[in-house]
């Protein structure tokens, strides 16, 4: 037969590279939902930039989360050399509402991110009675 090579590859020593990215593993149950947004941008950016990081996505999203988002993009901007206009997208993407201070000083920003909590707190209780509302206009 003509198209017998007489090779048997079962028995051949050779690598065979997996190319497939790593899969990405569940987010935790903790995950707010700026969390994972933050999560899904940062997949997909590993996804374009170095695939093996998607394994700890997880890890990094909680080191970055809140406050600490916009040193992420910077860092990977410097170290991905990604253009100006693209990290600025990514970080207006992944901004969290819930932690709009950035401040060096951790107990003061701390400090700042508990005191917007209560008045987040006092606002939603007060938005339910309309005489209320109307005070707060007023403000």
């Amino acid at each position: 037969d003509d198209y017998e090579v007489g090779v048997d590859i079962s028995q051949g020593d050779y690598n065979v590279k997996d190319c497939r990215p790593p899969e990405l593993p569940e987010p935790p149950s903790d995950f707010t939902a700026e969390d994972l947004r933050l999560r899904e941008v940062l997949a997909d950016f590993y996804f374009r930039h170095k695939a093996d990081n998607l394994a700890n996505i997880n890890l990094i999203t909680k080191r970055y989360r809140g406050r600490s988002v916009s040193h992420l993009w910077a860092q990977l901007a410097l170290k991905y050399k990604v253009d100006a206009y693209n990290v600025v997208e990514l970080l207006a993407r992944t901004l969290y509402e819930s932690a709009p201070f950035e401040y060096g000083d951790e107990h003061q920003a701390e400090s700042l991110e508990t005191r917007l909590a209560e008045l987040q707190t006092a606002m939603l209780g007060s938005m339910e009675v309309p005489e209320d509302r109307a005070e707060l206009l007023r403000r």
